[in-house]
């Protein structure tokens, strides 16, 4: 009980984990100098909330983006997870692959006097489809 309790109270004062990818089609077709179309323009974040800033608590669970889906006391914050995630995203609009991903992390702890640390990853890229 005391374990479940401890849980509520940090998730109270930090908010929830998961994974998001948003997505924006381009208004017009567009089509690159290699003969590729975009698809579409992704940006994905994780994040995940550590105790003390290297124990994870839990961790948006990047292989079910846009679900609410996390995993607990599991480190799943990378940027090869987040590539994944922008490439399975893709593939699901009906692009080959994805082009010109940049990785972008934050950190946050202050809220808490550095007892509960937050850092996130936010990546973005381009989704093409071969002519």
């Amino acid at each position: 009980m005391r374990y479940f309790m401890i849980m509520v109270l940090l998730a109270a004062l930090t908010g929830c984990a998961t994974a998001h990818v948003q997505i924006q089609r381009p208004k017009e077709k567009k089509v690159l100098p290699d003969g590729r179309e975009v698809v579409a323009e992704l940006k994905g974040d994780n994040t995940c909330y550590y105790l003390f800033g290297f124990i994870p608590l839990w961790c948006g669970n990047s292989n079910r983006p846009n679900t609410g889906d996390y995993d607990i006391f599991r480190d799943r914050l990378s940027e090869i997870r987040n590539d994944a995630m922008l490439k399975d995203f893709a593939a699901k609009l009906g692009a080959d692959t994805v082009i010109n991903i940049k990785h972008e992390r934050h950190s946050a702890g202050a809220y808490s006097l550095w007892i509960v640390c937050t850092e996130a990853i936010t990546s973005t890229g381009t989704a093409v489809a071969k002519p």
